[in-house]
């Protein structure tokens, strides 16, 4: 298969679930911020991420802090932190889906 090919293949999964992507997103943030109170939103960003690549459904990649922040890897070394980004995404995700249950 040609690179041309696959870079096609690859643009037509992406747009087919990228509005359902974004709003899985933005479910998700919402689900962060009412769970961590410490978590900076820096907003939905749209790329094609190689970790993404294939994905046959909504997809996203999370990115709740940077281990090079001092103050955001004190953060994640805490479980407790750790598990209140967990249940942030939890939520969000479980959101999402019954918003998008309702539609069906």
């Amino acid at each position: 298969v040609s690179s041309d090919t696959e870079t096609i293949v690859w643009d037509l999964l992406y747009t087919e679930h990228r509005a359902e992507s974004t709003e899985l997103a933005a479910a998700i943030c919402r689900g962060l911020k009412q769970n961590t109170r410490y978590s900076q939103n820096r907003g939905v960003k749209s790329a094609r991420f190689a970790v993404l690549e294939g994905s046959r459904m909504p997809a996203v990649l999370v990115e709740v802090g940077f281990i090079s922040h001092p103050a955001e890897e004190q953060r994640l070394r805490k479980a407790e932190y750790r598990e209140a980004v967990a249940e942030g995404i939890r939520r969000g995700v479980v959101t999402f889906q019954a918003e998008h249950e309702q539609r069906i």
